[in-house]
């Protein structure tokens, strides 16, 4: 919330933020904690053969510096394991389920959501009941790859190599 606040123009810190919304009993009270995910998780390793495009596809997050601001930006990037295609990016400064929901509902106005899997990791953004409930929806397979291992989602991973 701090950050939103920010980016519209406020000058305001996460404390202050964080008073005001227990005041308003905007708070849930305790730690927020996604469903668990023992559903999802991939559970044969190996490497996918898409019959056809659309069918599996792999989303993933990834640290890029950019050159003359010193800093480091994400890009999101969700490509299709059949032809390698991306279908879609973004690159931001942070990239929260917000983000997330933007770009795979601009994603899905292109593309047909029937008989699709999405494969990523277990990052925050990913995990958010948000966006698991709007996948959910829209009828789209979310598979989350192990805990550590890359090699679930190797057909990003090989693309932010070769970006890098």
């Amino acid at each position: 919330m701090t950050g939103e606040l920010r980016e519209m123009g406020w000058i305001i810190n996460h404390k202050k933020v964080y008073r005001l919304m227990k005041q308003s009993r905007l708070l849930y009270g305790g730690r927020i904690r996604p469903e668990p995910l023992l559903s999802g998780i991939l559970s044969v390793l190996g490497s996918l053969t898409p019959e056809r495009p659309l069918q599996y596809l792999s989303m993933d997050i990834k640290y890029v510096h950019v050159h003359g601001t010193g800093r480091n930006a994400l890009l999101l990037t969700v490509i299709d394991i059949y032809s390698r295609k991306v279908l879609i990016h973004m690159l931001r400064n942070s990239i929260k389920k917000g983000d997330v929901l933007v770009m795979l509902s601009l994603m899905l106005m292109e593309y047909r959501a029937e008989g699709m899997t999405l494969r990523n990791d277990n990052g925050s953004q990913f995990i958010a009941g948000a966006v698991r409930q709007y996948l959910k929806d829209k009828r789209i397979l979310q598979e989350f790859s192990h805990v550590a291992t890359p090699e679930d989602n190797a057909y990003i991973e090989a693309l932010h190599s070769n970006l890098q």
